[in-house]
């Protein structure tokens, strides 16, 4: 099986997507449309990712990325005045 076919299946709609190619685990935040603002859906998810990417044999290296053209324009205010990290 190949590293290729190791890496898990994500869909646009995912948060937090996780890759692994060549030794490289990338984990990519996936709210472009908000900039990749950390909410706590994806505060959780990113702690999960990266428990993945520690016990992944095939990944030798990690490198986190923001999907769309900001990396993280940092936490979401919305959700934060909200009380939940749920909201858009």
């Amino acid at each position: 099986m190949t590293v290729q076919q190791q890496t898990s299946a994500v869909t646009d709609s995912d948060v937090l997507q996780y890759e692994v190619s060549d030794g490289i685990a990338t984990i990519w935040l996936n709210r472009p449309e908000k900039k990749n603002c950390i909410n706590w859906e994806l505060l959780i998810k990113l702690g999960e990712a990266l428990d993945r990417a520690e016990e992944d044999d095939d990944a030798r290296v990690v490198v986190i990325r923001g999907r769309g053209h900001t990396f993280c324009a940092g936490a979401d205010l919305k959700a934060i005045a909200g009380g939940t990290g749920n909201r858009g």
